[in-house]
């Protein structure tokens, strides 16, 4: 089987990436009333005077260690930008509203933040998508279940990494190489018929080895 990282650090980088997620939602935030006494560019620009995306826990739980796919220099901009984030977030103090200059400055770092990691900040019609194209593989019996992580390539490509869980004496089986062979091809074709620009990396994990990580 082909290693992969343990399941906690992808869990703690799933967890990293949801945060910013809900940073990224709450910095795109645009208010919309049709009451006549309230002036949405107001209640917008008290939101933004809030910044209540400016927080350290928009990156909690952030380890470069975990983007060893992105290139050399994308990881160090995005380690610089996280820092420098964090540094202007932490200056902001508590039940008082941020500077025009932290906002500034924190803006600066949030958006590239955001674009660096645009591939694994998909909309939730694009994890729908990648979803429905996995269900609608047929596995063969020996196949448990299944995971999936958005991210780049070491091109800087779009792609999706896809983790089939199998039972403990799959890889046993003298035709083990044929048969998962063809699974990584149904799920290709899958992605190709739901549209997916992805490109699907598959591996293959044991039952055993996925209860160890």
């Amino acid at each position: 089987m082909d290693g992969l990282p343990g399941w906690a650090a992808f869990m703690a980088k799933q967890d990293f990436l949801m945060s910013l997620r809900t940073a990224r939602n709450l910095f795109a935030h645009r208010v919309q009333t049709d009451h006549p006494s309230l002036d949405p560019q107001k209640l917008e620009g008290q939101l933004s005077r809030a910044a209540i995306w400016l927080t350290p826990s928009a990156v909690k739980g952030f380890d470069i260690r975990e983007f060893q796919e992105l290139p050399p220099e994308l990881r160090t901009e995005l380690k610089d930008s996280v820092e420098q984030f964090v540094r202007v977030a932490n200056d902001v103090r508590p039940n008082e509203p941020a500077t025009n200059e932290q906002i500034s400055e924190g803006m600066s770092a949030f958006r590239r933040m955001i674009e660096l990691l645009r591939p694994y900040l998909p909309t939730q019609g694009e994890l729908e998508q990648v979803r429905d194209a996995l269900e609608s593989v047929q596995f063969p019996e020996f196949v448990l279940s299944w995971d999936f992580e958005l991210g780049e390539d070491s091109t800087g490509d779009p792609a999706v990494w896809v983790w089939v869980i199998v039972r403990d004496d799959a890889a046993d089986r003298p035709d083990f190489t044929k048969v998962s062979t063809g699974v990584e091809w149904k799920i290709r074709e899958a992605f190709v018929a739901k549209g997916l620009g992805r490109w699907p990396f598959v591996r293959f994990r044991t039952a055993s080895e996925q209860r160890a990580l």
